[in-house]
This record gives C-alpha cells, structure tokens and sequence, in this order.
C-alpha cells in the first residue's frame, strides 16, 4: 500500500476505510457487495492504483532507453537465436541415428584429428569435463571411439573406431544437400566470410577475458544481459 494510502487510513478517511474493507472482502471471497459498498470499492481501486501510492507502473527512463540496444541487436541473443534455427534444421540427422547433439559434437571434433584428449575434446566441443565423461562411456559402448594408449597417465586419449568413422561420414552424406541448400540461400562467400567473423570474435571476447580474468564473470554476466 501506497504511503498516501496510509495516510488517508490514518486521517480517518472514512470513505477510504470503507473502500479497502470492501477491496478485503473482495479478494477474500466474500459475501456479494452492497451498491454503497462498490462505490467504495472502485474509490479505493483507483487509489491504490494511482501514481500517489506508488504502485502505477513507472516508465522506463529516457537514460536507459537510449543506452539499451535493441532486442534484435542484442549479441547473446542473436547468436542464440541462430544456434537453435540451425540447430533444428540439422538435428533430425543426428536423431535419425540416436545420438545426441553433444554427442555428435564430438565425432565431429575426432573425424579431423587421429585422436585428442579429453581436454582438448571439452574446449573444442564447448562441454563440461563431467558430461563428456558420460558421453565417452555411451560412445565407448557403442563402438563408436576407443581409447587410445598414452604414456601420460593422467591424460584420457580418444579416437574414431572404424564404426564411428563409418557413422561420421553416413551423417555428413545425409545432412550434406541440407547444407548446400542453406549456403545457396544464404550466399556460399557469405557464409564463410560469417564463419570467420565468429571465429574471430570468440577469439576476441577469449583474449579479453585472458587479459583480465578477474573481470571475466562480472562480463559474462553483463554479456547475458546485453
């Protein structure tokens, strides 16, 4: 309640009185209100409502709608948005195959390389240590990757088994005139040229937080904000 409100409730305001009694009754199911009794009730409604008391909603200020970019020119957003499309446009062929998009995700970093390790895997894959752990084991059970020896112990070296392979290259045939179709609506030299600029601006936003990785939460938080 508003501090006008309370005011005209301690100033004996009695038709006030009488309106917040009836908006009480009114919210708490109460028996049907009297005609006298509406009156009130739309009295102490618009009261409440009211700029006096505080609870009208207020307009955003013209500082911060200057300083506020527009939804579609929001950075995090528009790359989320563009994620889950494409997203969508290539996950039937990866479900057609029961894997997961992780899952996929990391056939496709093991096809270009003879093997890497787990760390190497969750940088490149944008996967936490944890999930990857699981995804090793289904892939593993599957026959799809197999671990390579190491002399370093402590690091977990994976590989494509020829079944994987096999997996890998089936996908891409299928998912293959999908992709072309989207280059030529988009602009074959278009798409490449977006392609570089992503990566160029990951290694961008990577470097700042390097050189200041004690800011790094504080923008990632402004970043999902923006």
């Amino acid at each position: 309640m508003g501090v006008s409100c309370l005011v005209c409730l301690r100033r004996g305001d009695a038709q006030s009185r009488a309106g917040m009694q009836a908006l009480r009754l009114t919210l708490e199911g109460g028996p049907a209100l009297h005609a006298q009794d509406s009156f009130h009730l739309k009295a102490a409604t618009t009261l409440l409502t009211s700029s006096k008391c505080g609870l009208a909603r207020k307009p955003m200020p013209t500082s911060c709608k200057k300083e506020l970019r527009k939804f579609e020119k929001s950075l995090p957003i528009s790359l989320l948005r563009t994620r889950e499309v494409t997203t969508r446009l290539f996950k039937p062929f990866i479900d057609d195959h029961d894997l997961t998009m992780p899952q996929w995700r990391v056939l496709r970093a093991l096809a270009e390389a003879d093997a890497l390790d787990a760390k190497a895997l969750a940088e490149r894959c944008v996967i936490l240590p944890p999930s990857l752990t699981r995804i090793f084991r289904g892939l593993t059970q599957r026959g799809l990757i197999e671990q390579v020896p190491c002399t370093d112990a402590r690091r977990h070296m994976v590989r494509l088994t020829p079944d994987g392979l096999a997996l890998f290259e089936q996908v891409v045939q299928e998912s293959e005139p999908t992709y072309r179709q989207l280059a030529d609506a988009f602009g074959a030299e278009r798409l490449d040229t977006l392609l570089d600029l992503l990566n160029e601006l990951r290694d961008t936003v990577q470097q700042m937080q390097d050189d200041s990785p004690a800011t790094a939460p504080e923008m990632r938080k402004i970043a999902g904000m923006r």
